[in-house]
């Protein structure tokens, strides 16, 4: 298993990319065309972190938030990239993907 600190970085990387996506949802317009790259920069932060996990880990809750993360990062780039994307949808995959990395925090705190 990765080392506590390790584990805090990429978290921080995954967290400071949602926020990215947050202000961008917030400004007028919704800047439709730079969601993708926001959730691109999100999938980047998210494989990095759970590269340095095995790939798996015996530890049933550490599984399940990568799993999460995972998941969740797919549906976000797809929601994302949707011409019809709902921000109910995208703001739905970013909280799931925050929770997934405090349980993560949480877990390796």
């Amino acid at each position: 298993m990765p080392q506590s600190e390790e584990v805090v970085r990429r978290t921080d990387q995954v967290t400071k990319r949602i926020q990215e996506l947050w202000a961008t949802m917030q400004s007028p317009g919704h800047q439709t065309r730079i969601r993708p790259v926001c959730a691109e920069r999100i999938r980047v932060a998210v494989a990095e972190l759970t590269a340095i996990f095995p790939q798996k880990p015996g530890d049933e809750v550490v599984r399940t938030a990568l799993r999460q993360l995972n998941t969740s990062t797919v549906r976000l780039q797809a929601e994302c990239a949707g011409l019809e994307n709902s921000a109910e949808r995208v703001r739905s995959c970013a909280y799931n993907m925050a929770k997934a990395t405090r349980q993560l925090l949480t877990r390796f705190q």
